[in-house]
This record gives structure tokens, sequence and C-alpha cells, in this order.
């Protein structure tokens, strides 16, 4: 049974391993610290700061908070779903014409 984990699932043993090999780089650390303090301090009851409320915000919404950062997130989920959806329908197509 052990032997069948990594033939069905050779991408998250690969994770795995480079996730015990590669260290998390320092800046991000730093970054994760500051927000498991402010999240801390919010369960508390503390008033946070400004800068400590956006580091306790739910991530996904970050992409839609500033103008910028909205438009372009917008832009890149336009440009996936339009090769997405081309890449389907060429697989579509190809299946009905080579059946011909």
């Amino acid at each position: 049974m052990a032997l069948h984990v990594p033939a069905r699932n050779p991408a998250r043993v690969l994770h795995a391993v480079d996730k015990a090999r590669i260290p998390e780089s320092p800046r991000w650390e730093q970054a994760n610290l500051r927000r498991q303090a402010a999240l801390e301090r919010e369960r508390s009851g503390a008033l946070l700061q400004a800068h400590e409320r956006a580091l306790t915000r739910f991530t996904l919404l970050e992409l839609f908070a500033e103008r910028e950062v909205r438009r372009r997130t917008l832009i890149a989920f336009a440009m996936s779903l339009a090769t997405t959806l081309a890449w389907w329908g060429i697989s579509a197509w190809l299946r009905l014409t080579s059946r011909r």
C-alpha cells in the first residue's frame, strides 16, 4: 500500500522533498512572524494599527484592495481563462476531426 502512494502522487512526493531541503526566505519568515503576532493581538482584543490590520486581512482580499492590483489581477485572470478555453476548444475540435 505504501508503495502506491509515491507512484500515484509524484508531485506531492517531490514537493515534500523540496520543502524539507529548501529553506524559506528570511524575508518571508519575518513577515510571517509579524502576521502571526498581529493575529494574536487581534484575538486578544487589542486595537490594531493600520499596518497590523493589513497583515490580518485575508490574502485573497488583498488582490482586490488596491485599484492597480485589482486591474492586473483581472487582466491576468482573463488571459488565463482565454488560454484555458482555447486549449479546451482545440482539444475538443481535434477529437471530433480525428474521428472522421
